[in-house]
């Protein structure tokens, strides 16, 4: 363990000294990094489809890439990016509401598929709207407002996400099933590591808004550590990691010689993962509340654990919730790719 946390640490530590911002890249940059976006994500797309019938893929990257563009000229004329995830979600809820349209006659499997997207596109949108309608403000987009071009850039970069995050469900969508009635032990599987990932999010996020509620965005300087944040340090991201991994397996093929489909599938799975574990933008420094020791709120998962190590051993009463938020923290203790870039 102590060998893949170095590695690890190593890596962020890469990345953040690497990480692309407007005082040390010039702004032609971030714009030509914006632009190049949607033509690539178009290309790929359409080498996709072509071998199926419909523009599953073509049709989610243009929803994508016109919703987060419009996003952005709402935010140069606002000033503000604070509706950046209210645009985010709305442009996938369309982008699930066409394919699902152009699906000539879904099965049980692709039908069930595509309510559960919507169940829980539905539910991040009202959460995320309410919360900004709330407090008003998000300080995690105030870096983007800055420069124009990097505003871009971080509004094209949550577009490429936004398309490839939903990978399995585009190659759902666009397999024949006709006829096909029934759910496979794997449907079932799939759909339970939905089910339990949702509640997961939903629970977490509702604990986390309490904790919250009486604190200015980006003021908070205690780390909560109550319910399931007392077992996981982001149990959100577990649960959105459940959510879209229970889909990617619902979506497999039934036959193994797709083998186009598998390896697509499981880039859902992968992105989410590897974007969550591995990335990080806030070095914002918080207090535990338990241990009155203050921490970078999103450190490298190896600088956890060895605070995790150092307070045990200071604080017999509260090492055991320590060595427990422990559990999950190595692979759920990052923020989202997107946020990396930005």
């Amino acid at each position: 363990m102590s060998r893949l946390n170095d590695r690890l640490e190593k890596v962020q530590l890469d990345a953040q000294r690497s990480e692309l911002a407007p005082d040390n890249t010039h702004w032609t940059t971030f714009l030509g990094l914006g632009i190049v976006q949607l033509p690539i994500a178009y290309v790929i797309s359409a080498y996709l489809d072509r071998e199926y019938a419909g523009s599953f893929f073509v049709d989610a990257a243009l929803i994508a890439f016109l919703f987060h563009f419009v996003g952005f000229v709402m935010s140069i004329i606002l000033r503000s990016c604070k509706y950046f995830d209210i645009t985010e979600d709305l442009g996938l809820l369309y982008a699930f509401y066409v394919t699902y349209k152009k699906m000539p006659s879904p099965s049980l499997r692709q039908a069930c598929v595509l309510a559960f997207t919507f169940l829980w596109g539905t539910r991040l949108l009202m959460f995320l709207a309410a919360r900004i309608f709330v407090r008003g403000h998000d300080f995690r987009f105030d870096k983007l407002i800055r420069e124009p071009a990097y505003n871009f850039f971080g509004w094209m970069s949550g577009a490429s996400w936004c398309w490839i995050n939903c990978f399995s469900i585009w190659v759902c969508a666009r397999r024949r099933e006709e006829g096909e009635t029934s759910l496979t032990f794997l449907d079932c599987l799939g759909f339970s590591i939905f089910l339990a990932g949702f509640v997961i999010e939903i629970v977490s996020d509702i604990q986390k808004w309490t904790f919250n509620a009486s604190t200015a965005s980006g003021k908070q300087r205690s780390w909560i550590a109550t319910g399931l944040w007392n077992w996981s340090r982001h149990p959100n991201y577990v649960g959105e990691i459940m959510v879209w991994t229970g889909l990617s397996i619902s979506c497999l093929p039934r036959s193994v010689s797709f083998v186009q489909d598998m390896v697509l599938i499981a880039i859902t799975p992968i992105w989410y993962v590897v974007g969550v574990c591995l990335c990080v933008t806030s070095f914002n420094t918080h207090t535990h509340t338990h241990t009155g020791r203050s921490f970078s709120w999103y450190s490298q998962a190896s600088c956890y654990w060895k605070n995790v190590r150092r307070r045990s051993g200071e604080n017999k009463n509260n090492g055991n919730c320590i060595r427990r938020q422990h559990l999950f923290c190595v692979l759920f203790d990052y923020r989202r790719w997107r946020n990396f870039l930005w």
